[in-house]
């Protein structure tokens, strides 16, 4: 037989020598002596090695908050059975696999449901298989998915309230968090009525552009406290209100205001 860099004959006792053994040299091994036909000795060997990478990891179904995934393993003879998975995920195109804390699942079998996810947030995500030897290379990893949308839970916070005739008032506000919109931020909504009034009476304004933080309310009654409630809001609707109480005046401006948040 020809011999590898790490296979040598041994000629003073007519043996193999591996090193390193690896999963390759796998096979059944014959000794012919001289030009006999008949093999002397058959040795079967086994060398058994951490498992091969799992297959590309596919994305079956996913919401806002979890996908599901499904993958296939090889099971070759010459490595000791997969006893587990280890599951890691990417948040982003260009984000680090050790940011997110790997999954390991109880046993070898090939799906999985990932949960507590983000919405509106993309993923990737790739494996390693596990055997009483090691850990494998990772697999290659998933298509990006983007988690489905959620209504927005981050409220606008105001920076300002007065009026600026006896007819008309002016509010400002800082937009929530990004991670608190959970979809395409759309812009807002302003709700304003007297604050002794019927809910009935409640007014309604859309500002559908996103990067506007401030407005003012015309057509108002003078000397009125009125009750003003501004939210974000994106596909799936509506976030959670923040309240501003605000007054106008008899006549010229009044740089006094109350401002309540809930």
């Amino acid at each position: 037989m020809s011999t590898s860099n790490h296979i040598q004959l041994l000629s003073e006792n007519f043996s193999l020598h591996f090193a390193p053994a690896i999963a390759a040299d796998t096979a059944e091994y014959i000794c012919l002596v001289n030009d006999r036909h008949i093999p002397e000795a058959v040795v079967d060997l086994l060398v058994q090695d951490v498992p091969d990478p799992p297959e590309r990891p596919l994305l079956i179904s996913f919401t806002s908050r979890s996908v599901n995934l499904s993958w296939a393993h090889s099971q070759h003879p010459r490595n000791a059975p997969v006893t587990h998975f280890i599951i890691e995920t990417r948040v982003g195109e260009n984000g680090q696999w050790d940011q997110v804390s790997p999954i390991q699942t109880k046993s070898n079998v090939t799906s999985y449901q990932v949960t507590e996810l983000i919405p509106f947030t993309v993923y990737s995500f790739r494996l390693k298989a596990v055997n009483k030897l090691g850990i494998s290379p990772p697999s290659k990893e998933s298509y990006y998915i983007v988690t489905l949308r959620e209504a927005p839970t981050g409220k606008p916070v105001p920076t300002s309230a007065h009026n600026t005739s006896s007819t008309s008032v002016y509010i400002a506000w800082k937009p929530p968090p990004p991670d608190t919109i959970l979809g395409e931020f759309l812009g807002y909504r302003i709700t304003y009525r007297p604050r002794d009034r019927n809910p009935n009476d409640t007014k309604e304004i859309y500002i559908r552009d996103s990067t506007v933080e401030s407005h003012e309310i015309l057509n108002l009654e003078p000397y009125t406290q009125y009750k003003v409630t501004v939210q974000v809001f994106n596909p799936e609707g509506l976030g959670p209100e923040t309240t501003i109480l605000v007054m106008t005046d008899e006549g010229g401006k009044c740089n006094t205001c109350i401002i309540l948040i809930n």
